[in-house]
């Protein structure tokens, strides 16, 4: 059940931050700084790509590299732009879901960790309690065990030797 809830989840943030990604490429296109900076990172990428679409398919190791257009480069570059920031945004989702998780199940165990202490004083006051008790009813049968033998001389007296109740 959740495997379908989370892949649910993944696509609608994918879906919401296509149109950040896509602002972020209109920009980047729109840019003389970003056409100078991106220009050599998407020809690199371009040509990474041809080599191993090549030795892939079995051709080998390609002798002529073409050249990516200027405008080419730029679209390249802005899509590159555009798919880093949509992985930007969606690890930081998961961070910041990963950080929650770990906050509450922090917060549990320091719950479960008060609990258990808790828990621990209760049966230690009434360990105590019951050593308490146990005293209390020790001192009780000895204290029944004079007034029996107090009550047995008395007896004894009273009704002479031999003769019991």
């Amino acid at each position: 059940m959740p495997l379908p809830l989370i892949k649910l989840g993944v696509l609608f943030v994918k879906q919401m931050s296509k149109p950040l990604a896509n602002a972020v490429k209109r920009s980047a296109r729109a840019s003389p700084t970003f056409k100078k900076i991106c220009m050599k990172p998407a020809e690199l990428y371009h040509s990474y790509e041809i080599n191993i679409k090549m030795r892939i398919l079995g051709l080998g190791k390609p002798t002529q590299k073409q050249a990516l257009s200027p405008d080419k480069a730029v679209e390249l570059g802005a899509e590159m732009i555009g798919e880093i920031t949509l992985y930007t945004f969606l690890v930081g989702i998961l961070y910041a879901e990963y950080s929650y998780s770990a906050r509450n199940s922090e917060r549990e165990k320091d719950e479960k960790k008060q609990y258990l202490m808790s828990l621990e004083r209760h049966v230690t006051e009434l360990e105590l309690n019951s050593a308490r008790v146990e005293a209390e009813l020790r001192e009780l049968q000895r204290k029944v065990g004079e007034l029996d033998s107090k009550s047995y001389s008395l007896m004894e007296k009273v009704y002479g030797k031999g003769k019991k109740s």
